[in-house]
């Protein structure tokens, strides 16, 4: 299971998708993975003699999980991969036997059907459809992943109910913010909204957050980078690089040889292309523009080529750790009231509650929690907002409060689980001559299991695989839960996974 799905950094702009969507390392290359299924996030040398490919996991997202099949196909047809290692399950849980069951055909289209449903995940999909000699092997521990199972159980059987009463409590802050927030707080607070929402740009809330202490972004190095080259001598307007492009295409066209406009064609048209193709294809107009005498009127596209390139050797996690802490502080020095700074506090407070109860929280968050768990009370919630909003818009909180136990053993059981799959993993590894295997893990885990790993002397490279998430982000980890409860349910064996997989191929 995967326990923090941040939909919302997905959304939060069309250039943040470019530039993050591949961020540079020469290793990317050396595997050879191909750059519209994915691309490597960080690496890790060791000193061991083996490699670990950690592949962040997109539970129940159609797209995500055939960019896996695929990463792990090229993995495998151009390093010889061979061992699959996977959370959801423990011991040997390949599917290779389900070949004998029907033809290449069937178990394609059988396949297709079930990975669509989020029922079967991108390893079990090139598993059952291929003739690669393959592993998968689940690094659970049983016990452990029964207990968060059970906590997760928990929760879902009151999600309705907590939904109502979070939605309670978020209606009468959102009421005090109006009355008590001064009007920079309150701008503030709607642009965090809306960047959150992903309806405001990065490239525009970015400079908003720095606008009033420009000498800030010192503090905030990778920011103050990536402010830098957007805004070189003014020359970058976001608005005006995908008119300069294709505004170039056309100058362009009447001048291509037939290979040069199939290149630039192949590029324009791919509507999956992330930063790697987008930069391509910059430099692709760029450098015929100059050898044809066309370069008018790219001064933007230039600029925005530089920035592609300098971002991509950042790294995202660090970037936007950078981009919190910001947006802390501004709200900080705009709370200048002692109620704004109570409402402030209290708004944190149930944020953070949300994400609990709606398993999005991250590592950090999930620390966060557990160093101060009294100031992340409901019933701290209800000693401040008693008396500010009438009784009856209040929401249950001893309710809320009630759920706190499971919500929090929920977080725990997973702390324990990522222990034991670090445990399993180097067992397994241990135990093989393989040089190089895989481990597919979702969000919360791959940070903590990286380092685990690394610590032990493997090396080890973290991709994530490309794909376009759906546009209803709440929609979706709907899906991933309710697939999880199904999973979870008495219906299903002690290995939901495998009592699933029973039926798949018997339908062909």
């Amino acid at each position: 299971m995967a326990f923090s799905i941040d939909f919302k950094k997905i959304f939060k702009s069309t250039l943040l998708v470019f530039v993050f969507s591949l961020i540079f390392n020469p290793l990317a290359l050396a595997l050879a993975i191909p750059s519209e299924l994915g691309y490597v996030q960080e690496e890790i040398p060791g000193q061991n003699g083996k490699t670990l490919i950690l592949i962040q996991e997109a539970h129940a997202d159609y797209g995500a999980q055939k960019s896996i099949a695929g990463i792990l196909q090229s993995l495998i047809e151009n390093h010889a991969l061979r061992l699959i290692l996977v959370e959801g399950g423990w011991g040997n849980v390949s599917l290779t036997y389900f070949r004998k069951y029907a033809d290449a055909k069937s178990r394609l289209e059988v396949s297709e059907r079930y990975l669509q449903a989020g029922k079967i995940s991108g390893e079990e999909y090139l598993n059952i459809i291929s003739d690669f000699n393959m592993e998968l092997w689940g690094v659970e521990n049983h016990g452990l992943y029964e207990e968060n199972m059970r906590a997760f159980l928990s929760l879902e059987d009151r999600r309705e109910h907590l939904a109502a009463e979070l939605s309670k409590l978020e209606a009468v802050l959102n009421t005090l913010k109006e009355k008590t927030y001064s009007p920079a707080l309150l701008e503030l607070d709607r642009k965090k909204h809306a960047f959150d929402e992903g309806t405001l740009a990065l490239t525009a809330y970015l400079p908003f957050l720095i606008q009033d202490e420009p000498a800030l972004a010192a503090d905030f190095p990778q920011i103050k980078n990536f402010l830098s080259l957007l805004g070189q001598e003014g020359s970058f307007d976001p608005e005006k690089v995908e008119w300069e492009k294709q505004n170039a295409m056309k100058s362009l066209s009447k001048s291509l040889t037939k290979p040069e406009f199939e290149a630039v064609q192949r590029l324009s048209l791919d509507q999956k292309k992330g930063s790697r193709e987008e930069l391509e294809l910059i430099h692709m107009l760029l450098e015929l523009s100059a050898s044809k005498g066309k370069n008018k009127q790219i001064a933007n596209l230039k600029v925005y080529g530089k920035v592609l390139e300098e971002m991509m050797r950042s790294e995202s996690r660090h970037f936007f750790a950078e981009v919190d802490r910001l947006e802390a502080h501004r709200f900080d020095r705009l709370a200048l009231q002692e109620e704004e700074k109570e409402l402030l506090k209290t708004v944190r407070a149930f944020l953070l509650i949300k994400k609990l109860f709606n398993l999005k929280l991250s590592p950090e968050n999930f620390d966060s929690l557990a160093q101060s768990p009294q100031s992340y009370s409901p019933l701290s919630l209800k000693s401040f907002l008693t008396g500010k909003a009438p009784s009856e818009q209040l929401p249950d909180f001893e309710f809320l409060e009630a759920c706190m136990p499971d919500a929090k053993a929920f977080y725990e059981s997973a702390r324990k689980r990522e222990q034991a799959m670090i445990q399993n993993t180097i067992k397994k590894m241990g135990s093989e001559k393989d040089k190089m295997t895989a481990l597919i893990v979702g969000g919360f885990h791959s940070q903590p299991v990286m380092q685990g790993l690394h610590e032990k002397g493997y090396s080890v490279i973290m991709i994530s695989p490309r794909f376009m998430p759906d546009k209803n982000p709440e929609k979706q980890h709907e899906q991933y839960l309710k697939i999880l409860k199904e999973k979870g349910s008495p219906e299903h064996s002690q290995n939901p996974i495998r009592e699933m997989r029973g039926p798949v191929l018997k339908t062909s």
